[in-house]
């Protein structure tokens, strides 16, 4: 065995190619789903570009493996600048006698994925809306979207084992387009090392494509229930159901705000005077840009509560709501919704004008 002390590293294995996927129905037929892991959003973070921490002298002279490749085997993202993608750096540092060397700190601080054409190191942050088109990385997972999980053969490098280190990125993007990304470490004397793209497991493809925006039949909205509700405030309740099913695949919600508050007063039926509408997502109510001060059937959303679907309840009151919002009708609101691979969608709501006490979604 020898050991490269340039900037190239062995590395044993096989290649992570990118298969082409042109068509969204393609997609669904390579990929399976997953549950959304709801762990909270990180905070942002600011920007970590590419120090070197240079020493007197070098514990390792030259590199046995400089590996990337990614988690699941998926190489695929939507270019919405939320969803990320696993990847995965293995290192193992040797010394002249060709015996595993511990990376200092810094060194391993030191490990980026940088980009194989221009040579320069993935960006360590997240991807804000506005941002210009981009390739970004960090060391955290954003807990509310999911990756879209590889479902094709894959055996990845050996990740444990005496003098391996490991260091995993989550890579984003908010530009339909590919990238090869390679390994690179700065030893302590400021040497750069860099994974070999001809050698097995030294280079990644990834490609981002154009978010999915669904059709209005991909949203199913169903009607369960108008009945009586035992409330000293609410007459009726009507229930509504709200989720996402595309390839017979049910896309979660992650997400869901209001625009107003759906709501009215011109009831036919004297009886009935106010008329508002509440979302629910995950059994809470979702953010709406104004909130009635009125009783809501929040119990009732709990027990219908189903997993990245939104549940509607349309409140009609016994009494005159005292709350001035109340005045003025608002017949049509916007929904914001965001799925479990982070792409938004954007709904309308009405008033049914045929029964002021439905609701109706708008193609």
């Amino acid at each position: 065995m020898s050991v490269m002390d340039n900037d190239a590293a062995m590395a044993p294995g096989h290649d992570v190619e990118l298969n082409e996927i042109d068509e969204i129905d393609e997609l669904y037929d390579l990929y399976e789903f997953e549950e959304v892991d709801d762990d909270s959003v990180p905070e942002v973070a600011e920007p970590s570009p590419m120090v070197v921490e240079v020493a007197d002298a070098s514990r390792w002279s030259g590199l046995e493996k400089l590996q990337v490749f990614s988690a699941t085997g998926a190489t695929v993202i939507y270019a919405n600048g939320h969803q990320q993608i696993k990847l995965i750096v293995v290192v193992r540092a040797v010394n002249d006698a060709f015996e595993g060397v511990n990376l200092s700190e810094g060194e391993f601080n030191n490990i980026h994925l940088v980009d194989a054409h221009s040579r320069e190191a993935l960006e360590f942050d997240y991807i804000r809306d506005g941002d210009p088109p981009t390739w970004k990385c960090n060391m955290d997972k954003v807990g509310h979207f999911a990756p879209l999980p590889y479902s094709g053969e894959f055996n990845g490098p050996r990740t444990h084992g005496p003098g391996l280190f490991v260091k995993e990125f989550y890579v984003n993007s908010n530009t339909p387009s590919t990238i090869n990304l390679v390994a690179a470490i700065t030893r302590a004397d400021g040497k750069v090392f860099y994974s070999d793209e001809e050698a097995p497991f030294g280079r990644v493809s990834l490609k981002a494509i154009a978010p999915a925006v669904y059709s209005r039949d991909k949203f199913i909205f169903k009607y369960y229930a108008n009945e009586r509700y035992d409330s000293e405030a609410i007459e009726r309740l009507g229930r509504y159901q709200l989720h996402l099913e595309a390839e017979q695949h049910h896309i979660k919600f992650v997400s869901c705000r209001l625009n107003n508050l759906l709501r009215t007063r011109s009831h036919p039926d004297k009886h009935f005077i106010d008329t508002y509408v509440i979302s629910y997502l995950k059994g809470q109510q979702v953010f709406q840009e104004y909130d009635p001060y009125a009783e809501k059937a929040d119990s009732v959303a709990i027990e219908h509560n189903e997993d990245g679907k939104i549940t509607l309840l349309v409140h009609v009151s016994k009494k005159r709501i005292s709350d001035p919002l109340m005045l003025n009708d608002c017949l049509s609101v916007e929904m914001f919704l965001q799925d479990m691979y982070g792409n938004k969608q954007v709904l309308e709501l009405r008033i049914d004008p045929a029964d002021p006490t439905r609701i109706v979604l708008m193609t």
